[in-house]
């Protein structure tokens, strides 16, 4: 926090022959890592304010020698890696925050028919190699895909030197998506409850969508996405580094996201992601780590004015935002699950044009909430409108509309 450094910590490795017979890997994968304990991520990586990953496979295609022909693969491309970990963190924070590709082992019958863990060219992750065999080598390991994020930390912080630590994690998570595959692996999981911890039954949640966060977080991120804005995809951003700008324990702070017509009524899906990030203080222990909690709702079809009335009485209390359902945006992930932790992001999806009000505005409300710290806190928000529309020409409205908006406050 003092040198407003991001670190990027992998999850660590497992490996299943330390536990079980390798012959089991196979048919247990990818229950186990719902079963056993040992399959959580280990220190750093439960860190709150660092950006864990974990590692996806890169493909399922087996490369065999002739002389033996009896390697097999143990996860699909897009699948969970079988040497991964997963979460969740501290105080059942999602994490890993993000997935990327690690690659992942195969599994080798030998001469005498015993099973053992092997590394496969077909499943490996290409690298630099560190030793004199040779410039490139191959390997898998959380380790090879942490350096992914790191890379488009890097690539957003060469285009905008200035920016908060908060900022940078919000762009990559409003970048990510999670694969289709993970979607389709992990919901043969839910169905098991044999398969699942205690945590994943905690409080009686929906076991799918903790399952899949805790698993694999918000996603993998995708480079162009953090980089740039598109006609179809617009990211609005907010960076509230400053002491004018921080938040105060125990307050809330209103935004106005532009929602034009000509975006509600494109075809297809329209999608509203919103991430926010915050480094608070934090303690050697856990019982009261962090120093301030953070959250966020986004209203639709009222005034600033209603907005504002529902919510100044609210702030500071444990459940801050009581306003009208009819007028909250239905978020994925919801509050419950994604307000534990430093990096929040969830999506806001609709077909139709109805409920929103005659300004075309939606109203992302953010709420600070005081634990042991009374110091204001900085954090970052994004706001992305994407439209499965490619056809629609937003980024110049939105453009305008903002510009509009920043010459009338100029005047007042």
């Amino acid at each position: 926090n003092k040198y407003d450094i991001v670190f990027v910590v992998s999850t660590g490795n497992f490996k299943y022959e330390n536990w079980h017979d390798y012959k089991k890997l196979k048919e247990t994968y990818p229950s186990y890592f719902y079963k056993m304990k040992e399959c959580r991520l280990i220190e750093p990586a439960n860190s709150v304010t660092s950006i864990t990953v974990g590692a996806i496979s890169i493909s399922d295609e087996i490369i065999n020698s002739p002389e033996r022909l009896s390697r097999i693969h143990v996860s699909q491309k897009n699948n969970l890696s079988s040497i991964t970990r997963i979460g969740p963190g501290v105080m059942n924070a999602i994490k890993p925050d993000f997935v990327a590709y690690g690659g992942d082992r195969g599994v080798e019958i030998d001469y005498s028919g015993r099973y053992r863990p092997v590394n496969n060219i077909g499943l490996s992750k290409l690298l630099f190699g560190n030793d004199n065999e040779g410039l490139f080598t191959w390997s898998v390991g959380t380790s090879f895909a942490a350096p992914y994020i790191s890379h488009i930390l890097a690539r957003i912080l060469t285009k905008y030197p200035n920016i908060s630590s908060n900022l940078l994690r919000t762009i990559v998570a409003s970048s990510a998506n999670i694969p289709t595959e993970i979607k389709d692996q992990l919901y043969s999981v839910v169905e098991d409850e044999e398969a699942l911890g205690k945590e994943f039954l905690y409080r009686n949640k929906n076991n799918y969508n903790k399952i899949l966060h805790y698993s694999i977080g918000y996603g993998y991120p995708e480079m162009d996405k953090c980089l740039e804005s598109f006609e179809n995809r617009v990211v609005l951003l907010a960076d509230m580094k400053s002491d004018h700008d921080k938040i105060k324990p125990d307050n809330m702070h209103i935004f106005e996201v532009p929602l034009p017509q000509e975006f509600r009524r494109a075809v297809g899906k329209k999608r509203v992601i919103i991430s926010l990030a915050f480094n608070p203080p934090v303690r050697n222990t856990r019982l009261d780590y962090i120093g301030v909690s953070m959250d966020y709702r986004l209203i639709k079809g009222t005034s600033m004015e209603d907005v504002v009335n529902a919510y100044e009485s609210q702030k500071g209390k444990d459940e801050p935002f009581t306003i009208d359902k009819k007028y909250e945006c239905s978020l994925e992930p919801g509050t419950s699950l994604r307000g534990v932790g430093t990096l929040q992001k969830s999506v806001y999806e609709f077909s139709r044009d109805s409920n929103f009000n005659e300004h075309d505005k939606l109203f992302l409300v953010v709420n600070s909430k005081m634990n042991w710290s009374d110091e204001p806190q900085g954090y970052a928000v994004v706001a992305v409108l994407e439209s499965d529309d490619e056809d629609l020409k937003l980024y110049n409205i939105i453009k305008e509309r903002i510009e509009q908006s920043i010459t009338t406050r100029i005047r007042i």
